[in-house]
């Protein structure tokens, strides 16, 4: 399940970009985890305290 970005590590825009903005061939490096349960997904996206599992 995707439930939102958290964490980006680094944005590589697309030559031609405008103003920095994030367009069309850019290309976004983001962390990924693990929650253990659809509970604390609800609770993540909330914005509450949950154990996660890092896959970096």
């Amino acid at each position: 399940m995707f439930a939102g970005i958290r964490k980006i590590i680094e944005v590589a825009n697309a030559p031609g970009a405008v103003n920095g903005h994030i367009g069309s061939g850019a290309e976004v490096t983001y962390s990924e985890f693990e929650l253990a349960t659809y509970e604390d997904v609800k609770r993540l996206t909330k914005g509450l305290e949950v154990a996660v599992l890092i896959k970096d």
